[in-house]
């Protein structure tokens, strides 16, 4: 035999081994496939099951965070609303203290309500008492003994207005 017979005849006969392998080869190929398909779908589903867990997470602490400011706002409108209440109340009892010693002013200007005010001063202290002019309008009584009455414009609307009950006028419509 000649060399090129022999080839022909060795390639020939290792054909059903190339073929063999060339099968091995691509199953093996077909099955490494068929596992990389299997953990990458694998994989795709493990990254969405986090990913939802991560977005629900993210949620739940995006709402709880918008919870929380809401309260702090409506706590902070609250107080704010509260300021704007209680500075109109003192604007308004400003306004009644302010209004009531001009209508004392107006009724110590009349001398016979002068002189009846520092008889009810002398009654409290005693005819011996010295009343004297009051530089807000009234007078304050001193009795020889150290007592004194202020029966100042000041100290009389204070008294008044004092033991009115305002709370009717604070209350809601």
């Amino acid at each position: 035999m000649t060399a090129t017979t022999m080839t022909a005849s060795a390639v020939t006969s290792l054909e059903p081994l190339e073929q063999a392998l060339l099968r091995r080869a691509t199953d093996a190929a077909d099955a490494i496939r068929a596992d990389a398909a299997r953990e990458a779908a694998a994989a795709v589903e493990a990254a969405q099951r986090e990913a939802a867990a991560t977005v629900a997470q993210a949620r739940a602490e995006g709402e709880a965070d918008a919870a929380r400011r809401q309260a702090e706002d409506r706590g902070g409108a609250h107080r704010a609303a509260r300021g704007i209440v209680l500075a109109a109340q003192r604007a308004v009892y400003d306004e009644l203290r302010a209004q009531a010693r001009a209508v004392v002013r107006e009724l110590l200007a009349e001398p016979d309500t002068h002189r009846r005010l520092v008889a009810l001063v002398q009654a409290q202290l005693g005819t011996q008492a010295d009343a004297q002019p009051h530089p807000s309008g009234g007078i304050v009584g001193e009795a020889p003994d150290g007592r004194r009455v202020d029966a100042s414009v000041d100290a009389l609307v204070e008294r008044v207005v004092g033991e009115l009950d305002l709370d009717p006028l604070w209350a809601p419509r």
